[in-house]
């Protein structure tokens, strides 16, 4: 700032001096009072510059950054070219007294007060106080008594008495009891049948298989007559026990020890009607006629000659 004031200072004297340079080839007397004049103002402008570079080196340190923002925003004067003197055609002087130029008093500029900024006053930050954290008191955890487990005492498992398996008897089969009969000797020898006589018989008894008596021989008779074929009905009913499996019981008849074919009756089967030789012994065998081992079975056998 204050070299700017100072540059105007200098150019407006320079200005002044150029102004006045015409005159001066004119009126060479003029020129020792403007150099004398500018003497006498150059002086008093040094003490006022000195003030102020006195009053400004306080403050620059503190307002650095305020002086450097204001220079920046003022703007700086433009100089102007300096006009090179035209020499005018000297005049002859003429009796007539010149006139002596008035001296302008030249303006000093006013250099405007620096206001000093204020120092704001820095808010110091108030120390609060740190509140220390109370020290709580850590609860020792209490220690629990440890409950021993108590030894409950080990049932031993009743050992169950093993249940031996029973050995069941085993059945023997039932074996029917030999009667020594056969076909030359049969059961209660030779029934005989008449019209008039005896007309029909029943006989009982019991055979197995594969043990025991395993058949029976019953023997009948017919009386001779002019018609040798002679009907007869057999009925043998009978029951099986034991391992019977598929065992079977049946009746056949046999003429003069030689077996009818034809001529079987069926344990169960009901009546059968049969035709024999009236001249002929007849003789019944009971046996099975389907075995199985182990089968036992008791029969009744019924022959009617006469109705």
């Amino acid at each position: 700032m204050k070299k700017i004031q100072r540059i105007v200072v200098v150019l407006l004297f320079s200005m002044l001096f150029i102004a006045c340079g015409g005159q001066a080839d004119s009126e060479p007397t003029a020129e020792p009072e403007v150099e004398s004049e500018v003497a006498e103002s150059e002086p008093t402008e040094a003490p006022e510059e000195s003030a102020i570079e006195e009053d400004s080196s306080a403050n620059e340190t503190d307002s650095s950054t305020a002086e450097e923002a204001s220079i920046s925003t003022e703007e700086e004067p433009t100089e102007q070219p300096e006009e090179e003197p035209t020499t005018a055609p000297v005049e002859e002087p003429t009796d007539e007294p010149a006139e002596e130029p008035t001296d302008e008093p030249v303006e000093e500029p006013t250099a405007a007060p620096i206001e000093e900024p204020t120092a704001e006053p820095v808010e110091e930050p108030t120390s609060e106080p740190i509140e220390e954290p109370t020290s709580e008191p850590i609860e020792e955890p209490t220690s629990e008594p440890i409950e021993e487990p108590t030894s409950e005492p080990i049932e031993e498992p009743t050992p169950e008495p093993i249940e031996e398996p029973t050995s069941e008897p085993i059945e023997e089969p039932i074996v029917a009891a030999f009667d020594n009969d056969s076909l030359q000797n049969p059961s209660g020898g030779v029934n005989f049948l008449s019209i008039t006589g005896t007309r029909n018989f029943i006989h009982q008894s019991d055979i197995s298989f594969s043990g025991g008596d395993t058949e029976d021989y019953v023997a009948f008779e017919f009386p001779n007559n002019s018609n040798v074929n002679q009907s007869v009905w057999i009925t043998l009913e009978c029951n099986l026990s034991g391992d019977v499996g598929n065992a079977q019981m049946a009746a056949v008849v046999i003429e003069d020890g030689v077996e009818q074919a034809g001529e079987t009756v069926i344990c169960n089967s009901g009546e059968q009607q049969l035709t024999v030789d009236n001249t002929k012994v007849q003789t019944v065998r009971i046996y099975y006629n389907i075995t199985n081992e182990g089968v036992y079975g008791t029969y009744t056998l019924t022959v009617v000659g006469f109705k």
